[in-house]
């Protein structure tokens, strides 16, 4: 530490008070609280050093991590974007680690979120609750554990490291239902450094990006792991960008990992081009020699299992030709951990001191300027807000009347959309019809004709049902055949020319024309409703057939008279003709009903209706802007009257925190210079 450490953190305590005296908390555009700033000061106070862990996702942070720290396989490496959870290190004699699972308000809020956030695969939109959590929970049910056990638990401590996969394993049972892990291990080095293990920065799940984010805005470190193979790709810069130039660029250690599985000098030319970026050397990311360093943390780990013997009960052995291969690449003879653990030295844990007390000042200059940002944010809005409503009257009154005209040709547009949808419908109900009826007629002639050529009523009794199930299975083939896969049926023909109607509304209202995949579409799922309904449809004509045969039993033809018995049977085959031929009619009037209930249900929820709500919601826009027009024209002096007292007023108060600035900027005993504003300057 340095001498004047304690000097320093006295100082800093003070300067974090008058932030909360100042009232430069709460703090919109970070979300920084006065409970956050209290957390800063009992950070100082403790001296603790947080180094964060991060990178994108498979760039090898907890396998390096496992070398660094473990120096055998404690961390899961194989971990996928929507498992893997955020594991904070520290030191202890004995290693153990403690789950810490959400609590019901938590839960609740990250079930809402997930629900919320849509996810779209091959054309299919789902949410990221569907996809990923839903399977993880039932994969916990399917264990015995129930969110109604854990949710809300107490932490629970686990010795055995072995069970960690558990709790944060694709397939852990605990795993859906925990936060994060603290994890305990006896390594010297973590007496002086809490160590974080986060989940991959392009996690595509926001919830738990964000707890990334959260993590890097409070730590004094971060050791950022880049995948050799697409090192510093768009991505990286990007992420770099946006959140580490918060971050001392001397307390930055780039660790480009998988290095076995490149060429190392076109990938050092290729990260030389990347550091002349004008980006990154204006912010003086990158610069020294010592900020990239090279390392193979699978090397580095098998070296350690190697040299401590506990390679040969690894899983890696049983690849030998890899191990083999990765032998002759020389990473694992030098994997580079030794040089990436003196550059964190050098960088970190030799100047912890100097770099706690400099990233402390770092925060409290950042919560300065964001606050004067702030006030001159919204004394811009206020501005542009005065500028709006300062239009002349007559302005305000043509753009009433333009949007009025605008209002009425979408209502009309609207009516006719649903007349000619309408009138589609209606045409195709016709058609349907008399498709329906003449294969009716055309199913119960081949049944009659099969029936009427049976011999005896025993073979009557016996084949009708097969008769009618096989006739009913190739009329059923022939409807899906006919409706659903030919372009030229009644169906298609509406189906097409819906998609042709409601292409030219996508176009106008959306911009593009993404209802040309709506046939087939709408042809699949009207072939996958009908298929169960069809089948449904034989089975119960089928089995009310089979009860009516009971009723055709000709026991007392045993004493009639031979002459009388076949007149008597022919009879009875017209009678069960009869009954079929009926019975097909009802059947299939239903099959009418259902297959324009089908479509009906189709084109209104699925295509239809983003095309209403499109224009529903340009209904909704041009409504409030004509409302808002006339909220201006009726209230224009005294919105101007007082905005620009709002106006009067945020200038005072940035004029006053630019004096209360420099104020606990000479706490710090630092300049008001070093801020770029000045007493009076707003």
């Amino acid at each position: 530490m340095l001498t004047n450490f304690k000097k320093e953190q006295e100082k800093l305590t003070q300067a974090y008070k008058k932030l909360i005296e100042y009232k430069f908390v709460p703090l919109q555009r970070r979300k920084i609280t006065e409970k956050d700033i209290e957390e800063s000061i009992k950070e100082l106070q403790e001296a603790r050093f947080i180094v964060s862990f991060c990178g994108q996702i498979k760039a090898g942070k907890s396998t390096l991590l496992n070398a660094l720290l473990f120096r055998e396989e404690i961390l899961p490496a194989a971990s996928t974007p929507h498992t893997a959870k955020i594991t904070i290190i520290n030191y202890a004699e004995e290693p153990y680690f403690e789950a810490v699972y959400y609590t019901e308000k938590e839960w609740k809020e990250l079930k809402e979120t997930l629900e919320k956030e849509k996810i779209e695969e091959d054309g299919v939109t789902t949410t990221y609750f569907d996809k990923y959590l839903k399977p993880q929970i039932a994969n916990s049910i399917k264990h015995g554990i129930f969110e109604k056990q854990v949710i809300g638990k107490p932490k629970e401590i686990i010795k055995d490291l072995s069970k960690l996969d558990d709790y944060v394993g694709a397939e852990g049972k605990y795993m859906p239902f925990v936060k994060e892990i603290h994890l305990y291990w006896p390594n010297e080095i973590l007496k002086q450094i809490t160590v974080v293990d986060t989940p991959g920065t392009n996690d595509p799940n926001p919830f738990r990006s964000k707890i990334t984010e959260d993590w890097i805005h409070k730590s004094n470190a971060v050791v950022y792991v880049v995948y050799a193979g697409q090192a510093f790709s768009a991505n990286d810069i990007e992420f770099i960008d946006k959140y580490l130039v918060g971050i001392d660029p001397d307390l930055l250690v780039f660790a480009v990992n998988k290095m076995d599985m490149v060429d190392k000098s076109e990938l050092e030319a290729w990260i030389n081009k990347v550091k002349e970026d004008e980006t990154l050397k204006a912010r003086g990311i990158m610069q020294d020699d010592d900020s990239v360093v090279y390392v193979s943390g699978l090397g580095g780990l098998i070296r350690k299992l190697a040299d401590s013997g506990k390679l040969a009960n690894s899983s890696y052995i049983q690849d030998k030709e890899f191990l083999l291969n990765l032998d002759r690449s020389g990473w694992i003879a030098n994997p580079g951990l030794e040089n990436l653990e003196r550059v964190i030295e050098k960088k970190i844990i030799k100047s912890k001191g100097e770099k706690i007390i400099e990233s402390h000042k770092a925060r409290i200059r950042g919560i300065l300027i964001d606050k004067i940002l702030e006030l001159k944010s919204e004394l811009t809005i206020l501005s542009k807000t005065l500028e709006a409503v300062g239009k002349k009257k007559f302005e305000i009154q043509k753009q009433i009347e333009e949007n009025k005209n605008k209002l009425k040709k979408l209502l009309s547009e609207r009516d006719i959309l649903a007349d000619e949808l309408s009138k589609l419908i209606t045409k195709l109900n016709k058609d349907l019809l008399d498709y329906i009826n003449d294969i009716r007629i055309k199913s119960a002639k081949a049944i009659a004709n099969e029936i009427t050529n049976l011999s005896s009523w025993d073979s009557v009794e016996n084949n009708t049902i097969p008769i009618v199930s096989r006739v009913l299975h190739k009329t059923f083939k022939d409807i899906l055949n006919d409706l659903i896969a030919r372009e030229s049926s009644p169906i298609g023909v509406m189906i097409y020319k819906v998609r042709d109607l409601l292409t030219n509304y996508e176009k106008k209202y959306r911009g593009n024309a993404e209802n040309l995949y709506i046939a087939a579409g709408i042809f699949k799922k009207i072939y996958d409703n009908l298929v169960k309904d069809l089948e449904d449809f034989k089975q119960s004509f089928t089995d009310e057939l089979a009860e009516k045969l009971e009723t055709f039993r000709l026991g007392f033809l045993e004493w009639i008279a031979f002459w009388n018995r076949d007149s008597q049977i022919r009879e009875k085959k017209k009678e069960l003709i009869e009954y079929l031929r009926n019975n097909l009619s009802e059947y299939f009037i239903m099959l009418h009903e259902r297959i324009i209930q089908i479509i009906n249900t189709l084109i209104s929820t699925e295509v239809a209706n983003q095309i209403f709500t499109a224009i529903a919601e340009e209904i909704s826009a041009v409504t409030q802007y004509m409302e808002n027009l006339k909220n201006s024209m009726t209230s224009t002096r005294d919105k101007e009257k007082e905005i620009k007292i709002k106006i009067s007023d945020i200038e005072r108060k940035l004029e006053n925190y630019n004096h209360l600035a420099c104020q606990i900027m000479e706490i710090m005993e630092e300049s008001c210079e070093e801020l770029k504003i000045s007493p009076g300057n707003g």
